[in-house]
């Protein structure tokens, strides 16, 4: 699933630089949209695709990662089930949103190819891949709280140094 993905996103990144290179050639959006408009109606729905393929790879390697724990004891497993579970709920969350930001944005380009509508959601999109970004650094920590609370019930280790009192008078003497 890796090969095509990075396939895909190199095709994405080789139109990007293209579109980049050529709007600053021509210095002028409205010319770039009608001399290059085969290289957006290509690149948003590879972008589309590329997200979606991306949340999809993250799903099925959770979904395999949460199956293969059940060979550990429970109380293991439940913890990591846990985060495994939290981390699809984030997967679908985040990536829905960016795939949805594109689509929506590709819907547009279809839709009205005359206005720049589009460019209204293609502005919004690289905020809501940071926002995606920032969320995973600030999921970390609630995970890290999750493993630490289901790891703590096999570290606790008893108190020994309490031994009864007939014990230590007669160390004393």
């Amino acid at each position: 699933m890796t090969t095509p993905i990075l396939f895909l996103a190199a095709c994405r990144f080789g139109g990007s630089l293209a579109a980049t290179v050529e709007l600053i050639r021509l210095r002028n959006f409205l010319a770039f949209k009608n001399a290059f408009k085969a290289l957006v109606t290509i690149g948003l729905p590879l972008s589309s695709a590329i997200d979606v393929l991306i949340m999809i790879s993250k799903l099925v390697l959770l979904h395999k990662s949460r199956r293969q724990i059940t060979r550990d004891s429970a109380r293991v497993r439940r913890g990591t089930k846990n985060v495994i579970d939290e981390l699809i709920l984030y997967t679908l969350e985040a990536g829905s949103l960016t795939a949805f930001a594109i689509v929506l944005c590709t819907i547009f380009w279809f839709a009205s190819p005359h206005t720049l509508l589009f460019l209204g959601v293609f502005f919004f999109i690289p905020k809501v891949y940071s926002n995606s970004f920032m969320g995973s650094l600030n999921i970390r920590q609630r995970l890290r709280d999750m493993t630490e609370e289901q790891t703590a019930e096999f570290t606790t280790i008893p108190n020994l140094s309490v031994l009864p009192d007939s014990m230590t008078d007669s160390n004393k003497s």
